[in-house]
């Protein structure tokens, strides 16, 4: 499986592009990004699932700098990571974007864990109306007591159904060091807007636990 997982990193850093190209009006101006998400377990109890917060530019082909935060709904666990990376192909049906990340974790439940995140973003449009994107990345440890991890944060296939609205599906998985691979499968929708864009989440974790995730979007040029 980690060998499968590292050949698909490969494969998508060197044919893929930038999930990003489409917030790139113009080459001469700078994208500045902003992503936050948020997740709750949709049955009883509702259970806060985690937190997300990220901000990067986007200079022409170049990711820098990249920021953010993520915890998992508890306080003695969290990660801070930064970074940058670079768009490698930027064509009309497939754009994809690699980065290199440093993450620090810290939290009482921690051993001040340090990682290496090479991080892979493949975005695909089929038709006008089709298309969709996949993100995946991968934990290298750089302390002793840190562990591998491979993540498919999302691969998802989304139809346009109104200007102002997305639908899809989509499916999400995780595997850690001397662990089984996790499914997480979920149903999207998004709202966009000018002020960014609303996407949300119905999806299935282990144990046929359901969560709902809030992830919101938005682009400012400068």
């Amino acid at each position: 499986m980690i060998r499968r997982l590292s050949l698909i990193l490969c494969v998508l850093a060197t044919v893929a592009g930038d999930a990003f190209s489409q917030d790139q009006n113009s080459q001469s101006k700078t994208a500045t990004i902003v992503l936050a998400r948020w997740g709750e377990r949709a049955d009883s109890p509702a259970i806060n699932t985690y937190h997300f917060a990220e901000v990067f530019q986007v200079r022409h082909r170049w990711v820098f700098p990249d920021i953010g935060y993520v915890d998992f709904g508890h306080n003695n666990y969290r990660e801070f990571f930064a970074g940058g990376g670079y768009t490698f192909l930027d064509g009309k049906r497939v754009t994809a974007v690699g980065e290199l990340l440093y993450t620090q974790a810290l939290g009482p439940s921690t051993r001040g864990d340090r990682w290496l995140v090479p991080w892979t973003l493949l975005q695909y449009r089929i038709t006008p109306k089709l298309g969709g994107e996949a993100s995946y990345f991968a934990y290298a440890p750089l302390s002793s007591t840190a562990i591998v991890q491979h993540v498919l944060e999302r691969s998802k296939l989304e139809y346009k159904i109104k200007s102002h609205w997305k639908i899809g599906v989509g499916y999400a998985g995780k595997k850690a060091e001397n662990n089984t691979w996790q499914n997480k499968p979920f149903l999207t929708t998004t709202f966009i807007t000018k002020d960014g864009d609303l996407e949300f989440w119905l999806q299935r974790l282990p144990h046929n636990i359901l969560q709902v995730v809030f992830r919101y979007k938005l682009v400012y040029l400068h």
